[in-house]
């Protein structure tokens, strides 16, 4: 006979345990139907926002909201919430979330660059760079956001050579830092494309998929693009076919 599963057979499995594993393999709605819409565990609500935020963001949303109603103070909650909406791009509720989280804490830095990159989506340049600028300023509460995002997002803002020129200096600080920062490569490559100084940029965009890959999963694709557009201002034209197929490859729709 086949032999049952170890994680039912054990009995030093805590049934809390089984309970949070089995919850977690549910659909959010099965979870909502059940005696659980009526926990009052911020702490789970909380747990459970975050982890459906990078793969079932939509159903992040409920659990991100029943977190925030029973603790509503939390800048914390808010935060997470506002960067949420961001990635679903409901960029007047999240920068109505935003506004809550730095309410709390004014120098909340992961959500005043939050604040900015929706700003930027709905191109309203003053209060982006208003919000980049405050971001910049703070040396503390970045979460998983930085300096390096909020100085990207100023840069499309104001979107001027000595813009981007003061950008690829700060880039360059940073990458004495972590040289293999793929995010910060690719930051670089953007501007020093913007610039004109397109064999540096086909350089940083190579150095960037050679990274770390520490980036959002869209940007690679962005990164064989920019490197693409250089290629093609050099009129390195079968460079720049190469480059643009590897970002279809990537994004086959765009």
């Amino acid at each position: 006979p086949s032999p049952r599963p170890r994680f039912l057979a054990s009995p030093r499995l805590p049934c809390s345990l089984f309970l949070l594993t089995l919850s977690l393999l549910l659909p959010l709605p099965a979870l909502a139907q059940g005696s659980l819409e009526n926990l009052k565990d911020p702490n789970y609500w909380s747990q459970l926002c975050t982890l459906l935020s990078t793969t079932k963001p939509e159903e992040a949303l409920p659990a991100c909201e029943r977190a925030i109603e029973l603790r509503q103070r939390d800048p914390q909650l808010w935060a997470r919430y506002g960067q949420l909406q961001v990635k679903l791009q409901k960029y007047p509720e999240a920068l109505a979330s935003l506004a809550q989280a730095v309410k709390q804490q004014p120098r909340y830095a992961q959500a005043l660059t939050d604040q900015c990159i929706a700003w930027v989506a709905l191109k309203q340049k003053e209060a982006a760079i208003l919000a980049c600028e405050e971001a910049l300023k703070q040396d503390r509460y970045w979460g998983n956001r930085s300096a390096v995002i909020a100085q990207r997002y100023r840069s499309i803002a104001i979107d001027q050579p000595e813009v981007y020129e003061q950008a690829v200096k700060f880039y360059d600080q940073a990458l004495t830092d972590k040289p293999n920062d793929s995010l910060t490569l690719f930051y670089r490559a953007e501007a020093l494309e913007k610039l004109g100084n397109y064999a540096m940029a086909i350089e940083s965009s190579q150095l960037a998929l050679q990274g770390n890959g520490n980036w959002e999963p869209e940007i690679p694709m962005r990164a064989w693009y920019v490197r693409g557009l250089a290629h093609r201002h050099e009129n390195q034209l079968e460079f720049a076919v190469q480059s643009f197929d590897q970002a279809i490859h990537l994004e086959p729709n765009d």
